[in-house]
């Protein structure tokens, strides 16, 4: 096995899933184009809910 040499993760904080979709979504092409300057794997979108306890 070969180490990678580069990976890239991304997060992104929004109130919910459709804040994320109509943020991304005048720009998605171009950044699924410009994922291969960044890594060689395929990218996988993890969604998840970050909970505050105080």
């Amino acid at each position: 096995t070969q180490p990678l040499p580069y990976v890239a993760i991304g997060t992104f904080y929004v109130k919910d899933l459709k804040a994320y979709q109509e943020a991304i979504a005048p720009n998605r092409e171009a950044i699924r184009g410009d994922i291969v300057n960044y890594t060689n794997i395929v990218p996988v979108i993890f969604i998840s809910e970050v909970v505050k306890t105080e």
